[in-house]
């Protein structure tokens, strides 16, 4: 058999105050109470299945919680339908015998996922086995989503999500011959590698000043280049990780350039063999590869 592949993906997930297992129990909810929510007009999505723990279990850097996103089409029954035979709207007796049993839905596509609770961290295949694709823009927005779910309100706190982007994300981004606006958002980070002296730093910062987050601007002077000193280039490496960085200037043709660490996020493929292992075992393994890179990025900072 033919070797199978599948692209990997991975989102930042942050609320305050947080734990280890306040992330898991986070999890755990959403999956327990079936919440399915909308990422794009008709198309929604649920967490499927997910692994648990054992009660007596503690969540160590080790720990990682398997799972599938499941991926449907919603949509209002009560809304106008149209009759292709007439060219017009369907009448009442059209739809007598339309009847679609609220347990069943079309449109759907499951994907793996695996989500690291010590890490706060969820990398998730953005291309199936079977190509069928769910953008890292779209399931962070279905996840933002899930995880705000107002009626969670009352046990947790508001969850922000971030798409990693390319390890060169940033450099595409400092490497504009005329650098002309520079705009980054930091959300507060949660330090938690031992690695990240920065990112603690600046979650102390903005925790002693009760702000959620960080917006930073810079605009250069007219007929001069941004020359971001070592601070700013330290910030944008939180913020890509925590938020975003825009820029926007000139390429070496003088073309006006607009970049952003969301308009590249980070997808890496794997390859496997069907005989030999399975795309859940492809994507733990690609996730550990990718977690030790997002660790060696944070040490740079």
């Amino acid at each position: 058999m033919r070797n199978k592949k599948i692209i990997v993906a991975a989102l930042n997930i942050t609320m305050h105050p947080h734990s280890p297992e306040k992330y898991y129990r986070l999890f755990q909810d959403v999956r327990a109470m079936e919440l399915k929510k909308p990422y794009r007009g008709n198309s929604y999505g649920m967490i499927g299945l997910m692994s648990t723990l054992k009660a007596e279990e503690e969540i160590t850097e080790r720990t990682e919680i398997a799972g599938l996103i499941y991926r449907f089409l919603q949509f209002d029954p009560d809304e106008p339908w149209i009759n292709f035979r007439e060219g017009k709207q369907a009448k009442p007796e059209d739809l007598a015998a339309v009847q679609i049993p609220d347990h069943l839905r079309p449109g759907y596509a499951s994907f793996h996922f695996l989500f690291s609770p010590f890490h706060h961290r969820l990398f998730f295949e953005t291309t199936t086995e079977k190509r069928e694709k769910f953008t890292p823009g779209s399931m962070r927005t279905l996840v933002e989503n899930l995880l705000n779910d107002s009626r969670l309100h009352n046990k947790y706190a508001p969850v922000d999500v971030t798409v990693e982007p390319t390890m060169d994300a940033l450099d595409r981004i400092f490497s504009l011959p005329h650098l002309s606006r520079l705009e980054m958002r930091i959300n507060r980070p949660n330090p938690d590698t031992g690695d990240d002296e920065l990112e603690k730093e600046v979650f102390e910062r903005l925790n002693n000043q009760n702000a959620d987050r960080e917006e930073i601007k810079l605009t250069a002077t007219p007929g001069k280049s941004l020359q971001p000193d070592d601070s700013t280039t330290s910030l944008a490496r939180i913020a890509q990780n925590n938020g975003y960085v825009k820029a926007s200037g000139h390429d070496e043709n003088r073309t006006l350039t607009e970049e952003s660490t969301e308009q590249h996020p980070w997808k890496e493929s794997v390859s496997y063999n069907p005989n030999l292992t399975t795309a859940a075992d492809a994507l733990r393994e690609k996730a550990r590869e990718m977690w030790q890179k997002i660790k060696d990025r944070l040490r740079s900072t």
